[in-house]
């Protein structure tokens, strides 16, 4: 199945983003991150991070703020004008 929209991955790319993903997810499976990331022209802005203790549908809720904070917390990623970095620094 394909979505009707092209996404400009070259573009996309230089955006950083950081994917949670369900250890044992059925309905949306890791290979699904792990394969869009495999299409992207930068790989250092990108990173899968897998969450224990969650489902598809429960126990993102409890874990968002802890996610967030363990992964971001008083940190911010540096970018230059075309080019982002996976570091995290203080800001």
């Amino acid at each position: 199945m394909t979505i009707g929209v092209r996404l400009d991955l070259s573009r996309i790319s230089k955006v950083a983003q950081i994917h949670f993903v369900d250890d044992d997810d059925e309905v949306v499976p890791i290979i699904i991150a792990q394969k869009y990331l495999q299409k992207l022209t930068d790989k250092n802005c990108s990173k899968i991070t897998q969450v224990k203790k969650v489902s598809h549908l429960e126990g993102w809720k409890v874990r968002w703020k802890e996610l967030l904070e363990e992964k971001f917390g008083n940190y911010t990623l540096i970018h230059k004008k075309t080019r982002c970095h996976p570091e995290f620094v203080e800001g």
